[in-house]
Formats: C-alpha cells, sequence, structure tokens
C-alpha cells in the first residue's frame, strides 16, 4: 500500500544488462536453450522464436511452490482412491475411513494453499476473491470429511446404530464438496496452463476437465434418486432389481473414476509447469 492507500504492484528484476543482453542463465522457453548473453529484443539462435518470451516468466521460486501444492494434491488424491479400493474391493471400511479421513483432506488443503500461493509480482494486498474462496472450501472439505469418517467408524468399530438420512446427508455433501474443489482447482491450474506455449495441452486439459465434471454429476444424480428413493419409502430400487445394481456400481465407481481423471490432469499440469515454468 502506499500513502493514499491504493494497492501498489512490485516491478519484476530486469533479466538484462547496460547492454540489454541477458545476465543470467535463462533458460529459453520453447526450446531449453540458454540465452545468457544474447540481446533480449533478438529471436532464439536455437528455435527462432522471440527471447522476450523467456523473459517475461513469473519467478521460478513461485512455480516451484504451486507444483508442490500439485504435488500435494495428488498425494492426497491417491489416498482417496486407496480407501476407495481398500472399502470396495477388501471390504475394511474402518481401515478406508481412516486412509480417506487422516490423510486425503489434510494433504489436499495443504496443496490448495500452496497452489493458489500470491505471485510475486502481483498486487501485495492479502489474498482475495478465487484463491480465499478455494483455501476456505480445502477447510470446511476437510472438517466435513473428517466427521463423515468419524460417524463411519462409530458405526463399524462401536456398533453405533447410525441414522440413514444423516449417512445419505454426509455422503452427499462430502461428494458434492470435494467435486465443487477438484473441479475448481483443476479449472484453476488450467488456467496457469494457457500461460505454458502448449496449446494442445490445454484443450487436452479442457476436455479432461469437462469428463470429470460429467463424471461427478452423473454420479451425484443417481446417488441423489436412489437417496430419496430409500428415505421415502417409494420403491423404485428393490433390492433385487438389476436397475439396483446398476445404481450401486455408478455410485461405487464414479468417484473414483473421477479421481483417476484427477490424478491424470495434475500430472499433466505439474510436468508442462516443471518443464517451462509459467508466463506472466
Amino acid at each position: 500500500m502506499n500513502a493514499g492507500g491504493t494497492a501498489v504492484k512490485r516491478q519484476p528484476v530486469s533479466q538484462l544488462d547496460d547492454h540489454g543482453r541477458v545476465r543470467d542463465d535463462v533458460a529459453c522457453w520453447y526450446c531449453r536453450y540458454n540465452l545468457r548473453t544474447q540481446a533480449g529484443d533478438q529471436p532464439c539462435p536455437e528455435c527462432g522464436e522471440p527471447i522476450a518470451d523467456s523473459l517475461g516468466r513469473t519467478p521460478s521460486g513461485w512455480a516451484r511452490i504451486v507444483n508442490r501444492g500439485i504435488v500435494q494434491w495428488t498425494f492426497g488424491t491417491v489416498a482417496l482412491v486407496i480407501a476407495m479400493l481398500v472399502t470396495i474391493r477388501l471390504g475394511f471400511v474402518d481401515l478406508g475411513a481412516i486412509v480417506g479421513g487422516a490423510i486425503a483432506p489434510i494433504a489436499l488443503l495443504l496443496g490448495t494453499w500452496m497452489i493458489t500461493w500470491p505471485q510475486p509480482d502481483q498486487s501485495v494486498r492479502p489474498l482475495s476473491g478465487l484463491p480465499r474462496v478455494l483455501r476456505g472450501l480445502a477447510i470446511l472439505l476437510l472438517l466435513l470429511v473428517e466427521f463423515t469418517c468419524a460417524e463411519q467408524l462409530a458405526r463399524t468399530v462401536w456398533g453405533w446404530a447410525g441414522n440413514l438420512i444423516l449417512t445419505l446427508t454426509l455422503l452427499h455433501a462430502a461428494w458434492c464438496l470435494s467435486a465443487l474443489l477438484t473441479l475448481t482447482i483443476l479449472w484453476w491450474l488450467t488456467r496457469l496452463v494457457r500461460r505454458v506455449p502448449r496449446k494442445r495441452l490445454t484443450t487436452t486439459l479442457t476436455t479432461l476437465l469437462v469428463l470429470i465434471a460429467v463424471v461427478d454429476v452423473f454420479g451425484i444424480a443417481v446417488l441423489s434418486t436412489v437417496s430419496a428413493d430409500w428415505v421415502l419409502g417409494l420403491g423404485l430400487f428393490p433390492a433385487a432389481s438389476s436397475i439396483t445394481g446398476i445404481a450401486r456400481l455408478i455410485i461405487t465407481w464414479a468417484p473414483l473414476i473421477a479421481k483417476l481423471g484427477t490424478i491424470v490432469v495434475l500430472v499433466l499440469v505439474y510436468r508442462a509447469i516443471h518443464a517451462h515454468g509459467i508466463r506472466r
């Protein structure tokens, strides 16, 4: 802030010397050629792309923080996948609840904090807008998942009878909040990747993002329909019905497929940022 209370912006440090040449070891954005001693207003001698593009990248330290956040998010998503598989295939509900509740949401919270880390060359004001919303959603997801897993452990370990409406409400809330946070984080990362010179990658990520959204929305819609039938006793999904079997299959595997797609997106974004950095 200046004396008048308005936000100021930090000016990026010049990477050129007094003669207009690159003074540090700077890799070309496109081909990774070392541009040291090259004139800043000339094309790269290796690939012919403008050297100015490579000088307009955000500081590498900030890009590393974002990538660490992506690693945390990948770790948390893998933990969720393991928890789902342990619960679905092995029937270890208590172990799945511990892995999914104690490890995954904490990793997702740390990852969200790093991914939304403010850029050094932006306004020095505190975080506002979407990054703050994402951090808030991650905190809410942490609390909700912990409560959901505690309820699950109470029923399987301590023999609590439980409540069907409470269980279904927690399951709905956890799935919806997780999907909302995941899709928003992936959209945020897709925006960053647009500042990486790989147009085909942006198209691929956008397609995957749409597919993940479709899978999540479809799974939540099926879960809502089945839950309403159970609670209201409409009899639309009898226990022996093949439709019920298909609905359960969708409810079981839709979130798993969405998480696997999320891992693919995170890996692609990590590789792009690690190889090319992020343009201002």
